[in-house]
């Protein structure tokens, strides 16, 4: 069953007991965890501290909501904070254990200075297998999203090719490939379709290079026919809205984005 979650990216001023609430009042399934207030290492959160996250998850239990994935900043192209990446990963890991979420996002993110594609896809798949072992039996899967320089599904399944790790998968971005890539929505899920475990939706108007973010079903994007796509393959897992309002401060309200999110998808399920 298709279940409908958004990222604390879009609502950076709500505290923790709103995010909650509207979550709930909303009509939404899940929270996919991507920062409060700021504080964007998910191990530093308040709620996850000894002393409070027995409450945060009796909270999220008297809502009826769970947490549909655990964001990191993990990537592989900054060298000189590589180590501090796989730091990061493990640590999400283990509260993802503990939380009882099923996946960690991680970046590709860019190419190193004169990298071929075939080298930048064995570096990614190394530190992705590298993440993956400390993830496998733990009931957690680490995944790749379709983001930055690795935006389309076809470089994304380099990647994925030559990774061996059953525990990494892929987060599929609809927005990225579609718009960076110019991949249509049934040509990136026949790329991906053997690793996709995640999806982000989000909308906007124009090209890449002048796009707007707005709500969803104002934009351009083609959602229903890539929710029909996931449908007819038989993926049966979450459709999270990724709003960017951390990022874009102009763009629309939480109050006003996460219920036309609601109001866009539900129908489409």
């Amino acid at each position: 069953m298709l279940r409908l979650s958004f990222t604390t990216l879009g609502c950076p001023a709500w505290s923790w007991e709103q995010i909650v609430h509207n979550a709930a009042a909303m009509g939404y399934d899940g929270i996919e965890l991507r920062g409060i207030q700021g504080v964007m290492r998910l191990k530093d959160l308040s709620i996850f501290q000894e002393d409070a996250i027995q409450r945060t998850m009796e909270q999220m239990r008297q809502a009826g909501l769970v947490f549909s994935c655990l964001d990191t900043s993990c990537n592989f192209h900054d060298l000189d904070r590589l180590e501090d990446s796989f730091a990061e990963s493990r640590e999400t890991v283990d509260l993802a254990v503990r939380v009882g979420a099923p996946y960690v996002r991680t970046f590709g993110d860019k190419f190193l200075p004169g990298e071929s594609m075939e080298d930048a896809a064995r570096r990614v798949a190394a530190g992705l297998d590298r993440m993956g072992a400390y993830a496998q039996g733990k009931g957690v899967m680490i995944l790749l999203e379709t983001h930055g320089e690795f935006a389309s599904g076809a470089k994304i399944r380099a990647i994925m090719e030559k990774v061996t790790s059953p525990a990494v998968g892929v987060l599929w971005d609809i927005h990225h490939p579609y718009k960076y890539g110019g991949e249509s929505m049934e040509e990136t899920y026949r790329l991906l379709a053997p690793w996709i475990r995640h999806v982000h939706v989000k909308d906007s108007r124009g090209p890449w290079a002048s796009h707007q973010l707005c709500n969803v079903g104002d934009g351009d994007l083609p959602i229903a026919a890539c929710v029909q796509v996931l449908k007819a393959g038989g993926y049966d897992g979450w459709l999270s809205f990724e709003h960017e309002k951390a990022w874009h401060p102009e763009i629309a309200e939480p109050e006003e984005a996460f219920p036309a999110y609601i109001a866009a998808m539900r129908p489409l399920l």
